[in-house]
């Protein structure tokens, strides 16, 4: 591997951080099989060999391609160092990212070896470099094993994973088919619930068309439906409810046990 120029972005400004070979040092390359996010809704666990993309559109795709004009970017400073928020490395038409987290950062009393002469170095942070990639952009596209990871570096992307705003969940109250503790509000659910929830209003009309397809489905596995009402009163019911509209409920042929899928993989 010859040498590789890695660039940083530290307050949302760019910087040249170093020219070195990174061969067993960031091998940033990562040949993993690409799953459609979207088709698969965010509902799907990556096994080790898969990586997630997205297709962007043209101005999503244009802001990350400026990362590309470099001949600009500073050598970067000791204190932009230490508020680096991601590095990233280009090479062809790629462009391969690491996240920086606080444990990246170490602040120890270190030794360290200057002309044959060990040197004890006390109040000095060091930036740990990983041999990890958590994101990667070529032809149009985004590729990445975390969602949190890629909304982390690219906070124009959450759009792709959203959470339910007032609106939604006053759609979700008004759904009459559910009978839905008044008290639930976007304030006071956990992010990933409200996940679900927005996954839920977008489902809502093809649930409440096939509102008895789904419950016969449903009183296999759950007692949320009651009534002829689906009841909602905490989060674990919004849980339910959506693992019932994904249909992640299943009954195994052979033994005719009961369970739960943690994800799903369409077979073609």
């Amino acid at each position: 591997m010859s040498k590789k120029s890695v660039f940083g972005n530290s307050k949302n400004k760019i910087f040249k951080i170093l020219e070195d070979n990174l061969k067993n040092i960031w091998d940033y390359d990562i040949e993993l099989k690409p799953i459609d996010f979207l088709q698969e809704k965010g509902n799907y666990k990556l096994e080790d060999d898969e990586i997630f993309f997205i297709k962007l559109n043209n101005e999503e795709s244009k802001k990350i391609k400026d990362l590309f004009n470099t001949t600009n970017a500073d050598n970067i400073d000791k204190k932009s160092l230490l508020n680096i928020k991601y590095l990233f490395v280009i090479d062809k038409k790629n462009i391969y990212f690491q996240r920086i987290f606080k444990a990246n950062l170490i602040s120890k009393p270190f030794l360290a070896f200057s002309n044959d002469i060990a040197k004890l170095h006390k109040n000095e942070t060091i930036l740990v470099v990983q041999n990890r990639t958590e994101v990667v952009f070529k032809n149009d596209e985004i590729y990445f094993l975390k969602f949190s990871d890629l909304t982390a570096i690219f906070g124009f992307l959450a759009h792709y994973y959203r959470e339910a705003t007032n609106d939604d969940m006053n759609a979700f109250k008004a759904c009459e088919k559910m009978d839905i503790n008044t008290d639930l509000n976007s304030e006071t659910l956990p992010k990933t619930t409200l996940r679900k929830v927005a996954q839920i209003v977008d489902s809502i009309d093809d649930l409440e068309k096939n509102f008895n397809t789904y419950k016969k489905y449903s009183i296999k596995y759950t007692d949320i439906f009651k009534n002829n009402k689906i009841k909602i009163y905490d989060k674990n019911d919004i849980e339910t409810l959506h693992n019932v509209i994904f249909q992640k409920y299943y009954e195994t042929d052979i033994s005719s046990e009961k369970r739960l899928a943690s994800s799903f993989k369409k077979i073609k």
